[in-house]
C-alpha cells in the first residue's frame, strides 16, 4: 500500500512539474507609453505565476489601474495600469504677440508669433517636456519683418516655388536618393532674426562597419543601397539572412547576423532575407529561429505592386531559399491639368515628384509640388490666376485712353495724350508679369512757338497772342511780294514751326527751276 501511495505522489510531482514547465512566459508586452521597472528589463524567460512592474514613460503619469502584470499558463495578465501625457499649461505671454499651439500635453509644441508691423526676437518654438515647456518667452519689437530667400539645398530640394518668403511661412524637405535629413528635420520656418530654422541639410546614408565574429563580408562599403554578402568560418553556421543592405535610415536591413557553431543550430534558419520593396506578411515575424521546412510568404511594400517571383521562402538545411519575389512601384499618372500652366514631372510612379508652373503672366496659388505617394498623388491640383496691375499712373495734364476700372490684367495697354502740350515720353504702358507698368509714364510739356513773323508779310488766318504745339497759321505776303515755302506752317513739338517759315520775295525775282 505504501509502495503505491509513494508511486502515485511521484506521478503527480511529475504532472505538476510539466505543467509548471508548460506555463513559462517569454518577454513581458511592450506599451508605447510605458516601460518594464530596470529590475526585469534585461530578463527575456519567466515561470508561471511570476510577475513583472512597468513605470510610465518619460512625458507620461500614472491615472489609473495596477503597474503589476503576471505570467499565467503561458500568458501575461493585460496591464490595467493608464498612463496619459502630462500637462504644461500656458506657454506664457507675448506682448505684442502670441503663441500658437495646438496643445499643452508632453511633446506639443508652440509657436510664437508677433502682430504686424513687430518682429520677433528669441526662440521662435517652445516643446512641452517631462518638466514642463523648454526655452524662454521671447519678445516682439517693432519693425519690419525681414523676409527669407529660398534655401539651396545640397542633395536635396524643397516644395518652394517663391524667392523670398515672409516670417511665419514654412518649407518641407525631402532629400535625393542615398541621403536623408539631418536629424530627421523635413520641415523649417521663416523667421525674421534667424532666417530658416531649423536648418534643413541632407547628409549621405552611411551604415555603421561591419564585425562578423568567427567570419567576415565581401565588400566594405557602408553607403546606402549597398549590398554585403555575409560567410561564415569552418565550423559555423550562419544564424540570419546571408545578404544584407544598407538601408534608409542608415542601419543595416535585414539585422546584422551572426556566425554560430554548427552543432548549436542544426537545421534551423535564422533572420529572414531583406528585400528592399517586399516585407514578410503579418504573422511570419519571429525575433527567434525558424524550424526547417517553414514557409514564410512576403507581400510588396506600401508603394509597390507584384510583379512576378515567387512569394514565399523556404528554411531548407538551416538556409533560405533564394527570395524571388519582384515589385515594381505604383503609377500615379497624371497629377492633373492646369489652366494657364502646367506640371513638370520627374515620372508618374511611386516616389516621384510634380511640379506646377505657371505660363508668363500668371502666377501660382496652392503648393507647387505634388508627390506620387501609395494611394496617388498627395495634395490637392494649383491654380495659376492672371497677374494684375493696379490703375495705371496719372499723368498731369493728360488722357488716358483705354483704361480699366481698379484693376487690369497681364497684356492689358493704356495709351495717353495730351490735353496741351507736347507728350514726353512714350505714348503706351502695358501690364506686365510683374504686376507693374512698363515702361515708365511719360510728362506734358507746355511747348510754345515764337510769333511767326514774315518780312514784306503778315498772317490772315490763326493769329492769336500765343502759340501753342499744334496751333496753325496761314501767312500771305503785302502786295507786289509773292510767298515762297509753305503759306501754311504749325507749331511743332519742339517749338519751332514745321515747316519752316515762307518768304515773301519781289513779284519780278524768278522761282529757281526745279532739278
Amino acid at each position: 500500500m505504501a509502495k503505491i501511495l509513494w508511486t502515485s505522489v511521484l506521478l503527480l510531482s511529475a504532472q505538476l512539474a510539466a505543467s509548471q514547465g508548460s506555463g513559462q512566459c517569454g518577454r513581458p508586452v511592450s506599451y508605447p507609453d510605458k516601460r518594464l521597472d530596470e529590475r526585469y528589463a534585461q530578463l527575456s524567460e519567466f515561470k508561471n505565476g511570476d510577475r513583472v512592474a512597468y513605470k510610465c514613460s518619460v512625458g507620461h503619469r500614472q491615472t489609473a489601474g495596477n503597474r503589476v502584470s503576471f505570467c499565467r499558463n503561458g500568458q501575461w495578465e493585460p496591464l490595467t495600469m493608464k498612463c496619459t501625457r502630462k500637462q504644461c499649461g500656458s506657454a506664457g505671454e507675448i506682448q505684442n504677440g502670441r503663441y500658437v499651439q495646438k496643445g499643452n500635453l508632453f511633446g506639443d509644441k508652440a509657436y510664437a508669433e508677433c502682430d504686424d508691423g513687430y518682429v520677433l526676437q528669441g526662440e521662435p518654438v517652445r516643446e512641452c517636456l517631462d518638466n514642463g515647456w523648454n526655452g524662454t518667452i521671447p519678445s516682439c519689437i517693432r519693425g519690419s519683418p525681414k523676409s527669407c530667400p529660398l534655401p539651396d539645398i545640397n542633395n536635396g530640394e524643397t516644395n518652394g516655388t517663391k524667392k523670398e518668403y515672409k516670417p511665419g511661412e514654412s518649407l518641407s524637405l525631402s532629400c535625393n536618393v542615398g541621403h536623408r535629413p539631418r536629424r530627421n528635420i523635413t520641415i523649417a520656418k521663416c523667421h525674421s532674426k534667424n532666417g530658416w530654422e531649423p536648418k534643413l541639410k541632407c547628409d549621405q546614408i552611411k551604415c555603421e562597419k561591419l564585425v562578423i565574429p568567427n567570419g567576415g563580408t565581401n565588400c566594405g562599403r557602408l553607403r546606402f543601397n549597398t549590398t554585403v554578402k555575409i560567410y561564415c568560418d569552418k565550423g559555423f553556421q550562419l544564424k540570419g539572412a546571408e545578404f544584407i543592405t544598407c538601408a534608409v535610415n542608415a542601419s543595416w536591413a535585414p539585422a546584422v547576423p551572426t556566425c554560430e557553431s554548427d552543432k548549436k543550430h542544426l537545421g534551423k534558419c535564422g533572420r529572414l532575407p531583406h528585400h528592399p520593396d517586399a516585407m514578410p506578411r503579418q504573422g511570419y515575424l519571429s525575433e527567434g529561429e525558424y524550424e526547417p521546412d517553414v514557409y514564410v510568404r512576403f507581400s510588396c511594400n506600401p508603394g509597390y505592386r507584384w510583379a512576378g517571383g515567387s512569394l514565399a521562402i523556404r528554411c531548407k538545411k538551416g538556409r533560405w531559399t533564394p527570395l524571388e519575389i519582384r515589385c515594381e512601384r505604383k503609377s500615379c499618372g497624371s497629377a492633373g491639368e492646369i489652366a494657364n500652366g502646367r506640371f513638370q514631372y520627374t515620372g508618374v510612379s511611386f516616389g516621384d515628384t510634380a511640379t506646377a508652373e505657371c505660363f508668363e503672366g500668371y502666377h501660382l496659388v496652392g503648393f507647387g509640388v505634388r508627390h506620387c505617394r501609395a494611394e496617388g498623388w498627395d495634395g490637392r491640383t494649383p491654380v495659376c490666376e492672371v497677374v494684375k496691375c493696379p490703375s495705371p499712373p496719372e499723368v498731369p495734364g493728360a488722357e488716358i485712353f483705354d483704361t480699366t476700372d481698379g484693376h487690369a490684367e497681364y497684356g492689358h495697354v493704356v495709351s495717353y495724350r495730351c490735353r496741351s502740350g507736347s507728350l514726353i515720353g512714350p505714348e503706351d504702358l502695358y501690364c506686365t508679369e510683374r504686376g507693374t507698368w512698363s515702361p515708365p509714364p511719360p510728362r506734358c510739356q507746355d511747348i510754345s512757338c515764337p510769333k511767326p513773323n514774315v518780312q514784306s508779310g503778315g498772317r490772315t488766318l490763326g493769329v492769336k497772342a500765343r502759340y501753342r504745339h499744334r496751333d496753325v497759321v496761314t501767312l500771305t505776303c503785302n502786295p507786289g511780294w509773292r510767298i515762297q515755302g509753305s503759306a501754311e506752317v504749325s507749331c511743332g513739338p519742339n517749338g519751332e514751326w514745321t515747316p519752316a517759315l515762307p518768304t515773301c520775295v519781289p513779284m519780278n525775282v524768278r522761282r529757281p527751276r526745279q532739278k
